[in-house]
């Protein structure tokens, strides 16, 4: 976005933040810019990077709530930002990705899921590490031929290299 909503503003404010390095890109196409940030964040031997999409509001323990998990990938509860607006906690069947029913979690418990968005997340680096570049890039499901966003195409890759992804329903991020 060309500029950063006051109400996104405010809630990193009130975040409860450990000692961080702010790391942020500008303008370009989405994968880019999130390949960029990943970069920028080994440069300066961060040991975990939580990605946060500026259209949105923020619980003030976010971070303190996904790094006491300490898992290599979770995210928090993100919804879609057009109807029908249900959080982005999807699992694989069949030739695509459908929503997690996670009526029943407990909350503050991560519930596993095969994939979620980007606009709330949390990873210890050595994901990067693991996985080659870009982590970030569209590409088509193989079953469906449907368009598949950067950031389901790299729960795909971390699944297939062995990762669990969780999210913790229980830090509802509103869109």
């Amino acid at each position: 976005f060309p500029f950063i909503p006051a109400s996104f503003f405010y809630s990193f404010v009130l975040m409860e933040k450990p000692a961080f390095t702010f790391i942020h890109a500008d303008a370009g196409p989405v994968d880019t810019l999130r390949n960029d940030i990943v970069e920028k964040a080994l440069e300066v031997g961060a040991t975990s990077l939580l990605m946060m999409d500026v259209d949105q509001v923020y619980d003030p323990q976010t971070i303190t709530k996904l790094l006491a998990h300490r898992l290599p990938v979770v995210g928090a509860k993100v919804h879609r930002r057009s109807p029908p607006f249900e959080p982005i906690i999807l699992r694989l069947e069949d030739a695509g990705y459908h929503p997690l029913n996670i009526g029943e979690s407990e909350p503050g418990s991560p519930v596993e899921c095969d994939a979620t968005g980007t606009g709330c997340i949390m990873y210890n680096m050595d994901v990067f590490r693991k996985l080659p570049k870009p982590w970030f890039k569209f590409r088509k499901h193989p079953l469906s031929g449907k368009g598949i966003g950067e950031d389901v195409g790299l729960c795909r890759d971390l699944k297939a290299s062995g990762y669990k992804i969780y999210v913790d329903t229980s830090i509802d991020i509103g869109h």
